[in-house]
């Protein structure tokens, strides 16, 4: 809670990002790449929910580091949180999803996400990535059409906040493999759904930053 913004990125992304300095920017948010609005700097980074949430934090904390840090605590809580149910509903059992959302939470690796403010677009999309996920597994359990809606819009918001998140429809095909026992062309089906749903992204993508740029995923 107590580290200053690291270089560069956090005081490039912060201190230095006129962008962020108004939240009657927030247009410009979904407009424009996330590195527009620093002087000198440019990239083919779409993740425009990233820059609304250092928007936000700039709004009550201004340049204070601690509350970005602690808004990164909250945000990998949530992620943990959302694994932590996505195992209950995969697994069925308290313990086992206990014990996977407890590696994942203290796992080193995770250590930069969190401590670097600049990564918490990591936690974003794994956050949505992982709701989108259990109401993906709710729908194909229970069948009811609002949660799989639900799911895709979570989805999108995934995609707009982080690139690495495009993998989910392959997730979703490893699970259509592993547990259902439908015909192949119905397992195809709804990997499928979650691929042509990643069109309009790159759509909007290819306006913004003129690139799919989809290989950028630091």
């Amino acid at each position: 809670l107590f580290m200053d913004f690291a270089l560069y990125d956090d005081v490039s992304q912060i201190t230095e990002n006129d962008k962020i300095k108004s939240l009657s920017n927030i247009i410009s948010f979904f407009t424009t790449e996330v590195w527009s609005g620093i002087r000198g700097a440019t990239s083919s980074y779409y993740r425009p929910l990233f820059t609304l949430s250092l928007a936000v934090d700039y709004f009550f904390w201004g340049e204070q580091p601690l509350g970005y840090h602690l808004t990164n605590i909250i945000l990998h809580f949530f992620a943990v949180s959302a694994l932590y149910f996505l195992g209950l509903k995969l697994m069925k059992r308290s313990s086992a999803a206990l014990f996977a959302a407890a590696l994942f939470a203290v796992h080193p690796v995770h250590a930069e996400a969190v401590a670097w403010i600049s990564g918490r677009n990591e936690m974003l999309s794994a956050l949505f990535m992982f709701s989108s996920f259990y109401f993906y597994v709710t729908y194909r359990q229970a069948k009811k059409t609002s949660t799989i809606l639900l799911s895709l819009i979570l989805f999108f918001l995934a995609l707009l906040s982080k690139e690495m998140a495009i993998t989910l429809p392959l997730i979703i095909l490893a699970y259509e493999f592993c547990y259902s026992s439908d015909r192949i062309v119905k397992k195809l089906l709804y990997p499928g759904i979650f691929g042509l749903s990643v069109i309009p992204y790159i759509i909007i993508r290819m306006a913004v930053v003129k690139d799919i740029g989809l290989s950028y995923t630091q």
